[in-house]
């Protein structure tokens, strides 16, 4: 009983380091940062991301208002028909348009160009077009620096920026983990077996409260 004790904890130590183990791997980033200064006085901006059409304008996968207070903010989408469709076009195998804008209530600006020149930074498609072939399982918008410089005499904003967009593979089960696996499965048969034993001779449970005690089983008195 003590080898199935010491055989349960060495299983628990490995499930418990599993976390570490299984992660996403990061397919493409795309790095957006840029300013723009408006007439009035503004201390949010709304940022989108969009996909398709003529100008990366037939899908909006994310639309986030932002400030000072979400700088190293990450926003992940992972399900959904948002998720479904923006994973569609990025798969597609065609050079579709991708737009950024950073709007104020006062105006702002962006920027598009095609997945091409997006994700291998050749419009053209000689080193790639999209991300065909690729099992996303993830996209995450992350904040990594905005700033207002705000005169309210005038009155005038500008607004500095800094976003990453990051697009992640879905998580496989790394050689660690379905070792694990097969550990938790062998403890589960063990202890069943253990449990059986138990039960066909209950004078022994008795003297075995590790199997007993967590067992519905009652021996007789």
């Amino acid at each position: 009983m003590n080898h199935l004790a010491s055989f349960s904890a060495a299983v628990c130590l490995t499930l418990a380091a599993l976390p570490a183990v299984v992660q996403a791997e990061t397919i493409a980033t795309i790095h957006i940062g840029g300013q723009f200064g408006a007439r009035g006085v503004f201390d949010q901006i709304e940022a989108t991301v969009g996909i398709g059409g003529a100008e990366g304008e037939a899908l909006t996968f994310f639309d986030l208002p932002l400030s000072e207070a979400d700088v190293g903010h990450s926003f992940g989408l992972s399900s959904g028909a948002t998720f479904d469709a923006a994973v569609a076009y990025l798969t597609n195998g065609v050079n579709d348009a991708m737009q950024v804008f950073s709007m104020s209530p006062f105006g702002g600006g962006g920027f598009g160009a095609n997945e091409a020149f997006w994700f291998f930074g050749d419009g053209s498609g000689a080193h790639g077009i999209d991300l065909a072939g690729h099992q996303i399982g993830g996209l995450a918008f992350t904040l990594n620096s905005l700033h207002f410089d705000i005169d309210t005499g005038t009155p005038w904003t500008d607004a500095s920026y800094d976003y990453s967009v990051t697009i992640e593979s879905i998580p496989e089960p790394g050689t660690v983990m379905l070792f694990a696996l097969g550990l938790a499965g062998l403890y589960s048969r063990l202890v069943c077996r253990a449990r059986m034993s138990s039960a066909s001779t209950p004078s022994r449970a008795r003297s075995r409260s590790t199997i007993t005690s967590n067992s519905t089983y009652s021996a007789p008195s």
